[in-house]
């Protein structure tokens, strides 16, 4: 089974941190209003029982930005995930590793979130990279 969420672009880590050193509570209401919004959209659909496995296409504007700063955001994409009943949870029983974070242009920043019961999907994208390159 596999499934594909497309999400808004949560906040970066420059900007969880930006928040946290202002407030705890302004960081913590960033938090819920995040986790809310990819459970929302995500409440309803497949739900996986067991071990998945997981890509991140992350849509930016620019690429004059840390690719960890923006993999960060995944925190609250997990987090949604799990309340949405869509992952049984966030954790290494669960979330097989590796987790791949791809990075490509789009006007309108978005993640899309890959979710499979097999890792098969992961390196059919991988070989389609390959050739790209090559």
């Amino acid at each position: 089974m596999k499934q594909i969420f497309n999400f808004p672009l949560p906040p970066t880590l420059n900007e969880q941190i930006r928040e946290a050193r202002a407030h705890w509570a302004i960081s913590a209401k960033t938090k819920k209003e995040w986790t809310g919004i990819v459970a929302q959209e995500a409440f309803g659909t497949s739900q996986f029982t067991g071990k998945v496995w997981m890509d991140f296409v992350w849509g930016l504007r620019r690429f004059d930005r840390d690719p960890d700063n923006v993999a960060a955001a995944a925190k609250y994409i997990l987090d949604g995930l799990k309340v949405a009943k869509v992952i049984r949870d966030d954790n290494l029983t669960v979330i097989q590793s590796p987790v791949i974070h791809w990075y490509e242009k789009d006007p309108t920043p978005s993640v899309m979130v890959t979710i499979a019961d097999s890792p098969g999907f992961i390196f059919e994208r991988m070989s389609v990279f390959q050739q790209l390159v090559s």
